[in-house]
């Protein structure tokens, strides 16, 4: 074969990149290229016959000594893959090293020393990295702000909604009670809003995680239009809806944000129909090729004869913050967040929502998700697919049974008192972790409703304080209740041992769901 001229290889040489110095075993520099001269800062004819070492700063010339000598004794290339050097009139460089040991045309060992530079590449990945540790820092200030904003408007609005529910149920003069029902529909709307801003803060900081829990689509659904038709009815709107039969009864996936879905596609098409009728179908959707055995399409439609949208502005309805105009805004209300949680939502199932419209005689919004195939029966306990209590539902019995309520907030604990004493529980209340902790100990009671945010000591730390103390074979179950919504809150309930969440505001339905899973059942009536 023939050989490629001297001139040809360092001319080749010369043009690339990285460093390039050939010694002998010795360390004596018998070529060198042009980015290797620049380096060192000498021509490269005054650089051949000197040693490397001489040529090079000393823990540069130390490093690729120890790398030669390794190289040529194992016969095998030596690769360091980032190295922080300091070089005179350089400065500070980050370098990959390869010392590749071979043979001359003589036969002699010699060695290659390629040193590229990849400084640039670093300092763009720290500031990459740097970039993301600030993105992330932010995340955690905002989620810490919702979370403290959680927390300062749920509160108050426990209060509200909690003794207007009170206040309901004491048999009130007709137009006091048509007050107070003003006063509650304008709270379910506020706090409406307020989930939708927290719903899209998770959903935009892609903490948004959905459970897999059985749940009956005819269930769901039935559930929904129980809630909004008394709206419709009120405007002399025909809802109704149906599951395709041919689905299964039972299936597996989140049913609280399918009834997410639900809620805010149907209360959509009833809050802009004026007359007319909303229907409501589920049936199964084509199945992917790629979806698994055990998965199911579904495709849900909601058709409604509103007052319709223009085609133009169909897709920007999914936007966050967007409605069709601001006038829709005046008239209606909203955030415009509820149909980008739907499509996000839909997304994370593996489908998607999209509409159609014609101004003045109706739209349809369509969604589709993936679901699973599930096996055996479901319970409402299991899938929290319960019979919604309101403020008239029948209440439990707990009579001669003991609740520790742990509660700083005046308003809010005269709400969850008198929500406990309605069922004949005995209730000992407290205002803080270290009083909660000094009754646990004194009057043992059956269960403990423990507030997470109180002073002095908070209901997070006062649990951990009981579970560290009590009879692990005994344990008293504790709800957790709090303002707040985030899922660093449950994660820190849960690691503190506590053994249910209850929102606030309170919803009776709710309390009175986690004190009948929790409490004996022998009292229970």
């Amino acid at each position: 074969m023939r050989e490629i001229p001297r001139e040809i290889l360092d001319s080749f040489t010369d043009h690339l990149d990285l460093a390039l110095f050939i010694t002998d075993c010795e360390g004596v520099v018998h070529q060198l290229n042009e980015r290797a001269s620049s380096i060192i800062r000498l021509p490269k004819i005054t650089a051949v016959g000197r040693l490397l070492d001489r040529l090079l700063p000393p823990e540069a010339a130390q490093i690729l000594e120890n790398e030669r000598r390794e190289a040529l004794a194992t016969g095998i290339t030596r690769h360091l893959m980032k190295k922080l050097l300091i070089f005179p009139g350089w400065g500070i460089r980050y370098l990959e090293i390869r010392v590749i040991p071979f043979r001359n045309p003589d036969g002699e060992p010699w060695v290659a020393h390629l040193l590229n530079d990849i400084t640039n590449r670093e300092r763009r990945e720290m500031a990459s990295e740097k970039a993301r540790e600030n993105a992330e820092a932010d995340a955690r200030a905002r989620r810490a702000f919702l979370a403290r904003m959680s927390h300062e408007i749920r509160t108050p609005m426990n209060g509200i909604m909690g003794m207007t529910d009170l206040a309901l149920q004491s048999n009130p003069p007709e137009d006091i009670a048509e007050y107070l029902g003003i006063i509650k529909n304008a709270s379910d709307s506020l706090l409406g809003i307020l989930n939708d801003v927290l719903d899209f803060a998770k959903v935009e900081s892609g903490r948004m995680e959905l459970e897999e829990l059985p749940l009956e689509l005819s269930e769901l659904l039935s559930q929904t239009i129980t809630l909004l038709k008394p709206a419709a009815e009120e405007k002399g709107i025909e809802l109704t809806g149906n599951v395709d039969s041919r689905l299964p009864e039972v299936l597996s996936g989140d049913p609280t944000r399918i009834r997410q879905i639900l809620t805010n596609l149907i209360g959509n098409a009833v809050k802009f129909t004026e007359h007319g009728s909303i229907h409501i179908g589920i049936e199964p959707g084509p199945k992917l090729p790629d979806a698994a055995e055990n998965e199911i399409a579904i495709a849900g439609s909601v058709r409604d004869t509103g007052i319709g949208i223009d085609p133009e502005k169909l897709e920007s309805l999914f936007d966050a913050f967007t409605q069709n105009d601001s006038s829709i805004s005046r008239e209606y209300g909203g955030t415009g967040l509820g149909l980008a949680i739907c499509r996000t939502l839909a997304r994370l199932m593996g489908g998607d929502v999209d509409a159609e419209s014609t101004p003045g005689k109706g739209s349809i919004f369509r969604f589709k998700i993936n679901l699973k195939k599930h096996a055996g029966p479901v319970s409402d306990a299991e899938s929290g697919i319960s019979g919604a209590r309101d403020s008239n539902a029948d209440i439990p019995h707990f009579k001669g049974l003991t609740v520790l309520l742990a509660e700083d907030n005046r308003v809010n604990k005269l709400v969850a008192e008198n929500l406990l004493k309605r069922t004949g529980i005995n209730v000992i209340s407290c205002s803080d972790g270290s009083e909660a902790v000094s009754s646990w100990r004194e009057y043992k009671p059956e269960l403990i409703l423990m507030d997470l945010q109180m002073p002095k000591m908070d209901g997070i730390e006062a649990a951990r304080i009981i579970r560290a103390a009590e009879d692990a074979e005994s344990p008293v179950p504790i709800i957790a209740l709090t303002a707040h919504i985030l899922d660093e809150e449950r994660k820190a309930a849960e690691d503190a041992g506590m053994d249910g969440w209850v929102g606030k505001p309170i919803k009776p339905s709710e309390l009175y769901a986690e004190l009948e899973r929790l409490l004996p059942p022998v009292v229970s009536g």
